[in-house]
């Protein structure tokens, strides 16, 4: 007998946020009224709009409206984790939007101090990079298995992708090692992230 365990979840589904264009607007604006200024510690150079801007206070409604919306989605995700929480007990704890310029990219990471995370696409192009997960157990692996790729399976297999497509949702656990290919595209590349958690 073989049993699996351990599995890893992720959430896909398209969202038809009917003002995802008057979100795409106001990333580019709040881009271009900060761009130059960001300083972080990542060495790629996607920008994001982590410390310039804050949802609580801004209180745009589209925006306020988009969250209610992910927090909907997120906490019929975690019934699948066996949380029965009421709704109101789920909050979002960050937003931002994200502007990858031709060649950024964005280095594996994870969200701390969370237990949901959202990237929701606002904006692509044609070949704008890949969304990758890799798995928790791929970062304590010190010794791969001599698997050919192509014979990879669901026991093998430490990463996987998902190509952004405008209106595109993701949800997946904070924990969840995650990296953006680099943008070959001569677009930007435009999305939104959030965290949630549940108080």
């Amino acid at each position: 007998m073989i049993d699996g365990w351990f599995p890893t979840l992720i959430y896909n589904d398209t969202l038809n946020f009917q003002h995802r264009q008057y979100l795409v607007n106001k990333a580019k604006t709040i881009y271009s009224q900060t761009q130059g200024h960001t300083v972080t510690k990542w060495a790629c150079d996607t920008y994001n709009t982590v410390g310039f801007y804050d949802h609580r206070s801004d209180q745009d409604t589209v925006v306020l409206s988009l969250l209610e919306l992910l927090r909907t989605r997120v906490h019929e995700f975690g019934k699948n984790y066996g949380i029965n929480l009421p709704i109101e007990t789920l909050y979002c704890k960050d937003f931002w939007f994200n502007l990858a310029e031709p060649g950024a990219y964005q280095e594996y990471h994870q969200h701390t101090r969370s237990h949901f995370s959202v990237s929701y696409y606002l904006a692509v192009g044609e070949n704008c990079g890949k969304i990758r997960f890799r798995s928790i157990e791929a970062m304590t692996d010190m010794y791969t298995l001599p698997v050919e790729s192509n014979l990879e399976n669901f026991a093998s297999r430490k990463t996987c992708a998902y190509e952004p497509v405008e209106d595109l949702l993701l949800i997946f656990r904070s924990n969840v090692p995650h990296m953006v290919e680099k943008n070959h595209s001569e677009d930007l590349r435009i999305s939104i992230s959030a965290n949630f958690e549940y108080a």
